[in-house]
């Protein structure tokens, strides 16, 4: 629904959930409000389903397989910040490399549930993975 709020879920990171949250209050995005909400390992399929974006935390990347097959081919763009997080479903997965905050990206994961990524943002990646490993 075009007026309905972006859904943004934050699982293992109350830093950041709290800084978004903050950002996003009175705020919007393409004439949307923003919510950000935090989720917990237990979170069931309703809490994940009306997300646009769901980051899930380091700590929390053991449940990846799950949140994957829970999702499916819906359209919610996955990030991680995990070992391994493009193999186990992520869209975007946030690596730390010496003190620099880099990211790696799946196209098939992305194309998987219809997510188009901009050129801008492939461009900026520090790897893009055009094939399934």
């Amino acid at each position: 629904h075009a007026s309905a709020p972006y859904r943004v879920g934050i699982l293992g990171d109350d830093v950041l959930l709290q800084e978004l949250q903050s950002k996003a209050r009175n705020r919007q995005l393409e004439g949307r409000a923003v919510e950000v909400r935090r989720l917990t390992a237990s979170s069931a399929a309703a809490e994940l389903n009306p997300l646009h974006l769901l980051f899930v935390a380091k700590s929390h990347g053991n449940l990846l397989p799950r949140i994957t097959r829970i999702l499916a081919q819906r359209p919610v763009l996955l990030v991680s910040e995990s070992r391994l997080g493009l193999q186990k479903g992520s869209v975007i997965n946030i690596k730390d490399v010496s003190d620099k905050v880099s990211f790696e990206v799946s196209l098939p994961a992305a194309q998987y549930r219809g997510i188009v990524l901009s050129s801008r943002m492939l461009a900026i990646a520090d790897s893009v993975q055009a094939e399934l490993p």
